[in-house]
């Protein structure tokens, strides 16, 4: 069987360092049927959430990519164009 399974940060949710930590305990080991392929934040919670989330799966070695707005956040991330589509989000 095969997915892909995304971490969405909501605008509503408690910004705290519990998030960061519960982000990067999706992402023990890249394939497996638990991981995290994508962290999806949305647009009113990039400001809030994504530099202390951002942050901490840097620092437990995974690499961030993401578009202009993500690398200004995060200049650690890889900068990789997104397009929009039928309301989803993905990488070119």
């Amino acid at each position: 069987m095969a997915g892909n399974c995304h971490v969405y940060i909501d605008p509503r949710g408690r910004r705290r360092d519990g998030s960061a930590a519960g982000a990067q305990r999706q992402v023990p080991t890249y394939g497996v049927c638990n991981a995290a392929e994508s962290l999806v934040v949305h647009a009113d919670a990039v400001e809030t959430h994504l530099p202390m989330i951002g942050k901490a799966l840097i620092e437990a070695g995974i690499e961030i990519r993401g578009d202009e707005q993500t690398c200004r956040l995060l200049p650690q991330a890889v900068r990789r164009p997104m397009m929009i589509m039928a309301g989803s989000i993905s990488a070119r």
